[in-house]
């Protein structure tokens, strides 16, 4: 448990988050931020408006019969 209060009290950005956060966005042209996510749920609502917004376009492909998690954004059309 001590080693998980190192990375991330949940409040707060940990050491180990930020230097790995600072190592990603390196690696990316571009890429200025990153953002943690505690599942594949929260990491897709978050990334499906950001593709929206970036791409302009409204429509997601999803693969059939694959789990894209029980969050709302693929329920409403962003117009």
């Amino acid at each position: 448990m001590n080693r998980y209060r190192t990375i991330n009290d949940c409040r707060l950005r940990g050491v180990a988050e930020t230097a790995q956060a600072e190592r990603l966005t390196g690696l990316t042209h571009g890429m200025d931020w990153s953002v943690f996510t505690k599942n594949g749920t929260d990491a897709t609502t978050l990334a499906v408006p950001l593709a929206r917004v970036k791409t302009g376009k409204t429509y997601v492909l999803m693969a059939k019969g694959a789990y894209h998690g029980p969050a709302n954004w693929r329920l409403f059309s962003p117009s």
